[in-house]
């Protein structure tokens, strides 16, 4: 276990017990399933897309170059986005210290716009899912680099109890010679540039032949080129979440009305939808 990961774990333990220390997890989790907001489902918003659907992260420090980005306004961007093309969602970071998020952002997203809204934080208790759905969230992005094999089916299963959907994150350095797929809706999965510039997609594919036909296929990239949504399309790939390079475009709302276009070309595949006959 690396020192970042130690400095994690430390930080979330100590926020779950000042939740357990002031509630019982049985009155936290049903008081947060009253105060819920409007639920949105990205499974459905998946299941339904005609054309590639595209995702982008909020957060204000964006890994592992550990930039800072000043003065960021979640909810303007995403509706300079939704104006530049279509959103199907977004990834919100709750997390305040290491990724420069805000919980806050959830409901201000869930208030001033249709798009579905998952949260992706360091989980190592069901406490915390729990109050992913006190403060909005539609779904919990669970990430394997940073959860213990042992506390996932735990968190998966709150998930479940708290009405959200839950997706995996796979951890860039290597891909799991198995993901537990069970409760899962889907994963996001890292699309590594070849030469710097094409995405490459053939690996994933050859990877996935064996998951589940309802779990949703999300790849991690920056597409550079036309050609890489066609690639991502017939790969089976079922929506695109933006890596946080994106942010760092010099003309990030340019780029993306570009590959909102790029996308409306090339309808996705419908033998490729998860539970299709």
């Amino acid at each position: 276990m690396n020192r970042q990961w130690k400095k994690i774990r430390k930080l979330k333990y100590k926020e779950v017990k000042a939740i357990r220390d002031h509630f019982r997890p049985e009155v936290f989790k049903a008081a947060a399933y009253s105060v819920g907001s409007e639920f949105r489902s990205l499974e459905v918003t998946l299941k339904t897309a005609t054309h590639l659907p595209l995702l982008v992260e909020l957060k204000t420090v964006l890994w592992p170059e550990g930039i800072v980005l000043e003065n960021f306004q979640p909810l303007r961007a995403v509706r300079e986005l939704l104006r530049a093309g279509a959103l199907a969602g977004a990834v919100v970071a709750t997390d305040e210290h290491f990724l420069g998020g805000d919980p806050s952002w959830i409901n201000l997203l869930k208030y001033n716009t249709e798009i579905s809204v998952l949260q992706r934080d360091f989980y190592v208790d069901p406490v915390q899912v729990y109050k992913a759905k006190a403060i909005g969230a539609d779904a919990v992005m669970i990430d394997l680099q940073w959860v213990e094999s042992d506390q996932l089916p735990s968190l998966v299963e709150a998930a479940f109890e708290m009405g959200l959907e839950a997706f995996l994150r796979i951890p860039e350095e290597a891909f799991p010679d198995r993901v537990p797929f069970e409760g899962i809706s889907g994963v996001f999965f890292p699309l590594h540039s070849q030469n710097g510039e094409a995405l490459a997609v053939s690996d994933p594919g050859r990877r996935w032949s064996d998951w589940p036909d309802h779990v949703f296929r999300i790849g991690i990239g920056l597409p550079a080129q036309e050609a890489d949504i066609v690639r991502l399309v017939e790969a089976g790939v079922h929506a695109l979440l933006l890596e946080d390079r994106f942010w760092t475009q010099p003309q990030f709302l340019d780029y993306f009305h570009q590959l909102f276009e790029w996308t409306q070309k090339y309808p996705l595949r419908s033998d490729k939808e998860p539970g299709k006959e």
